[in-house]
């Protein structure tokens, strides 16, 4: 018996309702027809008659979606005609692609996902989407190679590849086909040693006292209060770019991780914690007194934890939020970790270092799997060379 297909499908996060567009790709049911946002969840239960608002019956509301989902297919179809099998190239389908990314995936997932296109453009050109064999993906692996592109990122570029073939393969657009993806090389986590870190905060500290532009202090705050996220709690990056002061509940002693979707400085921002899952963290008792003076002191406007002073994120990127630490980290000397992860990477090593239960700083880390805390136990510190000093000496 043949599976029905979905017309549509309700994002309770969002609050929206998607359209199902198998019209556009007509033959067997697939996994991943186009899809396109409809209305609003409240749209769609709610009408307004005369300024008043009135739920829809079931019926009515159906109607009402299905009306969206038709006027949203007769607009695509008038404006790009359905190319057929024959003649849909691989770049016309890495479009398509790209079009259906930017309406579900994060921004950054859009860009790797544009390079890899740009890259395939450049490498191998256009040809029909059916085309593509083992002798193709040994030529692109191979212009990666050329290009003198490193192992991990020669994987990651692969992986992203992939992840267009399958979509094309689940829209009809090609058999299943399987890559051969380069093995990642499985570096340690660098971390930062004790003193590299008070270094660090002593510095900081230092610039923000010594400054005396209203604005550059400012920035200087902004600082250390990215250092104190960072040492105290491990969080990622976009984490603490995009926490609002709201979300720190000292009351409680948690910091809550809540997805963002609202406008600022005009533009729709949407963020989503990794894995789409929320998440609250407790806090150490010296963030937390930190964290209640610094609250205490701040601006009326002030919207957000790292915020321009004006309600406004003073960071436009997770990118721009590493800088100062790169800046920090050349000044010391400080080298082979990452600037910012590598203080997630420090926490955590510590912890397992110390003897704290894997599942337990699994959960602290917020990893998916075990196995990428296991990853942290680095070999680079103490407990090993501790262990090496344990062997027997012998006159040399």
């Amino acid at each position: 018996m043949a599976r029905k297909r979905k017309q549509y499908w309700i994002d309770q996060k969002k609050g929206v309702i998607i359209g199902r567009l198998h019209e556009l790709s007509p033959g067997k049911v697939t996994k991943n027809p186009p899809m396109v946002e409809l209305c609003s969840i409240e749209e769609a239960d709610w009408e307004s008659i005369d300024g008043v608002k009135k739920k829809r019956p079931e019926e009515e509301r159906e109607r009402f979606i299905q009306a969206r989902r038709a006027e949203a297919l007769t607009q695509i179809q008038k404006k790009e005609p359905i190319e057929s099998e024959d003649t849909q190239t691989i770049l016309e389908a890495m479009c398509d692609w790209l079009i259906e990314v930017e309406q579900f995936k994060a921004e950054a997932t859009l860009k790797e996902y544009t390079k890899l296109k740009k890259a395939y453009e450049g490498m191998i050109g256009d040809h029909p989407i059916r085309d593509f064999n083992r002798n193709v993906e040994n030529r692109f692996k191979l212009g990666l190679i050329r290009k003198g592109i490193g192992q991990n990122t020669q994987h990651k570029v692969a992986s992203h590849l992939q992840t267009f073939l399958y979509w094309a393969s689940d829209a009809d657009l090609m058999p299943r086909y399987r890559m051969k993806v380069p093995t990642r090389i499985k570096k340690e986590h660098g971390v930062y040693r004790p003193d590299q870190i008070q270094r660090m905060i002593s510095t900081l500290k230092e610039d923000y006292e010594s400054e005396t532009h209203a604005v550059r202090k400012r920035h200087r705050m902004n600082h250390l209060r990215l250092f104190w996220m960072l040492v105290y709690t491990g969080m990622r990056g976009g984490e603490i770019r995009l926490l609002k002061l709201e979300r720190i509940d000292l009351e409680s002693g948690l910091i809550h991780i809540r997805r963002v979707d609202e406008k600022i400085a005009g533009k729709r921002v949407v963020w989503n914690p990794k894995g789409k899952k929320e998440a609250s963290i407790p806090l150490k008792k010296e963030l937390w007194d930190l964290l209640l003076h610094d609250i205490k002191n701040r601006g009326k406007g002030e919207v957000w934890y790292l915020d321009d002073g004006t309600g406004l994120p003073a960071y436009s990127g997770t990118s721009a939020l590493g800088g100062p630490i790169r800046k920090l980290k050349v000044r010391l000397g400080v080298k082979d970790v990452k600037s910012l992860h590598g203080f997630r990477s420090t926490m955590i090593t510590s912890l397992l270092d110390k003897g704290a239960s894997i599942h337990l700083v699994k959960e602290l880390a917020r990893h998916e799997h075990i196995n990428m805390t296991e990853a942290y136990k680095n070999s680079a510190k103490t407990p090993l060379r501790e262990l090496v000093e344990t062997l027997p000496v012998y006159e040399m």
